[in-house]
């Protein structure tokens, strides 16, 4: 399965479902990875080093990306959607004057896939940080990332 180079740096996340043309989402737009279908073999070799915990979702040690798995009522794998996680500084400026001046403030954050909520979320961890003790409980690790 191959993306065009020229797509790489837009690429949001690829979808493989078991028996269908595997494609990427580049910038709100389907992009079919070829021609042939996804096996059984092409979901257990891209599994094989990797761990789901209970949520159905395992990280890339050293990065931001994650993998969404979904299991039949077997509990094999017969889906895989691989996102491309990232981090963009001063994305939460939006929200500083929030963030910064209310003790206890609580923050709803919407937005389709791939709108940037999450983004927001890893830089306000980051703005919060530079002047507070802060916890995050992230049992996804998708703000933190995955990995030691």
């Amino acid at each position: 399965f191959l993306l065009d180079e020229e797509l790489k740096s837009d690429l949001m996340e690829i979808v493989l479902d078991l028996g269908r043309r595997p494609f990427a989402w580049v910038n709100g737009e389907r992009h079919f990875l070829g021609k042939s279908l996804v096996s059984k073999q092409h979901l257990k070799d891209i599994v094989k080093p990797l761990h789901f915990g209970s949520d159905n979702r395992a990280g890339i040690n050293g990065s931001l990306h994650r993998i969404s798995a979904v299991r039949n009522r077997e509990g094999d794998i017969v889906g895989l959607t691989l996102r491309v996680g990232r981090f963009i500084a001063g994305n939460s400026i939006m929200i500083a004057d929030i963030l910064a001046g209310l003790p206890n403030a609580s923050i709803l954050i919407c937005g389709e896939p791939g709108s940037g909520k999450t983004s927001i979320i890893r830089d306000a961890a980051r703005f919060l940080s530079e002047k507070n003790s802060l916890v995050i409980v992230d049992t996804s690790c998708e703000i933190g990332g995955s990995g030691d």
